[in-house]
């Protein structure tokens, strides 16, 4: 894969499973296998158009033990996560 991978620049577009370790993200399911998040790059949260009823997300973009830098996306009110863009 070259150059960055994201689904719609306004929505996330894989939904994954992630595990938690004292409320910061651990490892991931995603295309079959878990990746193992070795170390946190970045974490910021977005309130949006919060006055339209836009929700908060939670970024954080991580490093896998595979070399793999990803962003992740949370949705807090419901716990559910997304791949939002994949570097190569």
């Amino acid at each position: 894969m070259n150059g960055t991978y994201s689904g719609l620049e306004d929505q996330p577009k894989s939904l994954v499973k992630v595990e938690l370790k004292d409320r910061v993200p651990y490892r991931f399911w995603w295309h079959g296998q878990f990746h193992k998040i070795i170390r946190i790059i970045d974490y910021w949260r977005d309130v949006s158009e919060w006055w339209r009823g836009e929700p908060e997300l939670w970024f954080w973009r991580v490093l896998t033990e595979n070399q793999g830098v990803y962003e992740l996306v949370c949705y807090p009110q419901s716990n559910q996560w997304w791949i939002y863009r994949v570097y190569d």
